[in-house]
């Protein structure tokens, strides 16, 4: 039996909208699921929306200071400009003043149209008793720290008291009154801009309502029996006032030094990846790792994304290779004797595009590797055809999409690969992991998972390694970019693995904090006796 289309309304309260919230708008317009497309605009012709908040001294200065922010880190392509929509394929297009007293006759028409959900995208505090005119109630967007209910401060908040993350939900308020986190997502803070920031963080938000619609689709009636029930107040909007002019002046004056000094230091430093390792049988979470050793590579080029295999008693290392001058990398592998010492690396993989993160995993008695090339948008295969050096390319496992880190994984007689990606521009690589699955490495489809993307925090999506076992637990390596790429590693432990489902949760980390030179780490694995990993070090 063919399922039902949807019928969907959509909430704004401008004549013309964000791009961020027209891109929503035109996915749907051309989506399979979609039977009609209503879009209610609840504004006045002579309204100014945020004119509510009264403009004194402090909020004048915060304009100033977004005004500067946008012209110094202009966003491109730009989540807030504003464009007509194209009302041609809507099916209806409703025009309500929002101070109407009578609801009635809007309440009339919204019955006749059995909507199945009605998505507020307006920034009106709108009385979901008397809206909720649909099957399956009224979905709508919290959005960072509010400030006075006014969009334009989105993210300030977090960039001024220096907040570890941007978050935002999607709440769903089914008939049966009770609300429902639909989704949720951590971006990342750029301190230095809050343009930057919020322009990521709206591009994301557009693709999880897009995603949440589909499975509403999918799932039908089952849908709200999937969501977590928020408890009471769990997500209460906190309306926050406009940070103090002291702490904007305070951040505007570290801002100012921080970029000024890095400007200068510049000039007598750089920062280059090397690899580190230890001999030992404890691979998890040691925490001596100022008794790792150092492998420094010359100071043209970085090593990093170190994978260990051994073969025959000796010890191979795998890495990415790049030369500063190139800004592109390729495919190397090292021999690492006992005594500490290395051999010159030797490259095995190289092509027109970056490459690195080198992947390798055995399958029917071959040995594969899985390099990252996300910016050729594969997901590439190849085999060793004479260990270690000669390398041919299998096959391309996905394609048309930005894919990084590509980490694969043998579990429940079937074949797992994690990846982080970036589904369109604007958003970042590191903050969505996806989930895919085959029963056949070589001619199997790969499967999305349903509830893709697994993980949405940009302090623990990205793959940093093997996942590995400890007993009979689950372990998943991440890096945690919530401070910049590749700052830190923080270990998930996998709860649920299945087509259906999938859980993890945090139990360790390792920071950046053994040695004085450190700014980041991002790689860990291990194989027998041997731990590597990788360290972001300043270079002088």
């Amino acid at each position: 039996m063919k399922k039902a289309q949807l019928r969907i309304a959509f909430i704004i309260d401008t004549i013309k909208v964000e791009k961020w919230k027209h891109r929503v708008i035109n996915t749907i317009e051309n989506a399979s699921y979609l039977k009609d497309f209503v879009v209610l605009n609840l504004s006045d012709k002579n309204e100014k929306i945020e004119s509510s908040f009264s403009l004194n001294k402090k909020s004048f200065w915060y304009d100033q200071y977004l005004r500067l922010d946008n012209r110094l880190f202009r966003p491109n392509p730009n989540a807030d400009e504003l464009v007509a929509l194209d009302k041609n394929y809507l099916s209806e297009f409703i025009q309500y003043p929002y101070d109407q007293k009578d609801y009635t006759s809007l309440q009339d028409r919204l019955r006749k149209m059995e909507l199945d959900v009605i998505i507020n995208l307006s920034n009106r505090n709108i009385d979901f008793s008397v809206l909720n005119m649909s099957k399956y109630g009224m979905w709508h967007l919290k959005l960072a720290d509010n400030i006075h209910h006014l969009k334009k401060y989105d993210g300030i908040n977090e960039i001024i008291k220096k907040k570890v993350t941007l978050d935002s939900h999607l709440i769903g308020r089914n008939s049966d009154n009770k609300e429902y986190l639909l989704f949720s997502t951590k971006s990342f803070v750029d301190y230095l801009s809050i343009s930057r920031t919020k322009n990521a963080h709206l591009w994301k938000n557009s693709l999880f309502i897009t995603r949440k619609l589909a499975e509403l689709y999918r799932l039908g009636n089952n849908f709200y029996d999937l969501q977590p029930i928020l408890a009471d107040k769990e997500l209460e909007t906190k309306i926050h006032a406009l940070p103090s002019l002291s702490h904007l002046l305070g951040h505007t004056l570290k801002t100012s030094l921080k970029l000024l000094s890095k400007k200068i230091t510049n000039r007598y430093r750089f920062q280059q990846w090397i690899l580190l390792f230890k001999f030992t049988d404890d691979f998890f979470i040691n925490e001596h790792l100022e008794s790792y050793i150092r492998i420094k590579p010359p100071k043209d080029r970085i090593w990093a994304d170190p994978f260990p295999y051994v073969k025959d008693g000796r010890y191979y290392i795998f890495i990415e290779e790049m030369l500063f001058s190139d800004n592109k990398g390729f495919i190397s592998v090292m021999e690492l004797y006992k005594d500490g010492t290395f051999s010159k690396p030797k490259k095995i993989i190289e092509n027109d595009y970056h490459m690195s993160y080198p992947f390798l995993f055995e399958h029917e008695n071959n040995l594969y590797m899985i390099p990252e090339t996300g910016s050729n948008k594969t997901i590439e295969l190849y085999k060793c055809s004479e260990f270690p050096y000669k390398w041919e390319y299998t096959k391309t496992l996905r394609k048309g999409v930005k894919s990084v880190d590509t980490t694969f994984f043998e579990h429940d007689n079937k074949y797992w690969i994690f990846t982080n990606e970036k589904q369109i521009e604007g958003v970042s690589a590191h903050e969505e992991l996806f989930l895919y699955y085959t029963d056949d490495i070589i001619n199997g489809e790969w499967k999305a998972h349903p509830k893709n993307p697994i993980v949405s925090d940009v302090s623990c999506a990205r793959s940093a390694g093997n996942i590995f076992f400890k007993g009979k637990r689950i372990f998943r390596p991440a890096q945690n970019c919530s401070k910049r790429y590749g700052y830190g590693i923080k270990i998930q432990e996998i709860i649920k693995l299945n087509e259906h489902d999938y859980e993890e949760y945090n139990i360790n980390s390792i920071y950046p904090d053994w040695a004085n030179d450190l700014k980041g780490t991002h790689t860990i694995n291990s194989t027998d006796d041997l731990i590597v990993i990788d360290a972001l070090v300043n270079k002088f």
